[in-house]
């Protein structure tokens, strides 16, 4: 593209609202590189033949679905965003977990691009991400999907668990791969 410019036959295909149907990467690389892009407004689209032609070629992550959805004013989505947003250290499939409040949560994708992501508690994956940015000083495996889902796991199942390394009458040591709770008494 940089050297040969914006190919004719590749054009990006726009709806009346100059919403990108396809040529997302395309629009990218050309904005990035200050090349004028060629636009094919496509009149009469619809939201569902966006996310059709986008899950037939296979293009879009769990990113572009969250903003897809958010945009249309759906409060999960626009609730993992608002978390990804807050913090940045957390990749999708850590957010989605903690915001469903549930060890190995892993939504199925069809029901994902569809929309239907039910998220939990803000407040509780809030802590729960407040927790593993603490215990990551320690342990670099925190911010890993099998730690937080054992994190959940110790918080629902333990009425005293509690994130700290040291309290007086539980202790909870990390070596290198899980979290081993001794009790002291």
């Amino acid at each position: 593209m940089r050297e040969f410019g914006y190919l004719p036959n590749k054009a990006i295909s726009v709806n009346e609202k100059n919403e990108i149907i396809d040529g997302h990467h395309r629009f990218l690389a050309a904005k990035n590189l200050g090349i004028p892009v060629l636009v094919q407004i496509c009149k009469g689209m619809r939201d569902e033949d966006i996310l059709q032609v986008n899950q037939d070629q296979i293009n879009w992550d769990k990113h572009n679905y969250t903003g897809f959805w958010a945009k249309k004013g759906n409060q999960h989505y626009k609730a993992i965003q608002d978390f990804m947003l807050a913090n940045p250290k957390f990749k999708m499939t850590q957010t989605l977990i903690l915001l469903s409040n549930e060890p190995n949560a892993h939504p199925k994708s069809e029901a994902f691009q569809k929309g239907k992501f039910i998220t939990k508690s803000y407040a509780k994956a809030q802590e729960y991400a407040n927790w593993i940015n603490e215990i990551a000083n320690t342990f670099n495996k925190a911010y890993t999907s099998k730690f937080i889902s054992a994190l959940i796991v110790c918080d629902m199942k333990c009425k005293e668990f509690s994130h700290k390394i040291c309290e007086t009458t539980r202790r909870q040591f990390i070596d290198k791969t899980r979290i081993i709770i001794c009790n002291y008494y």
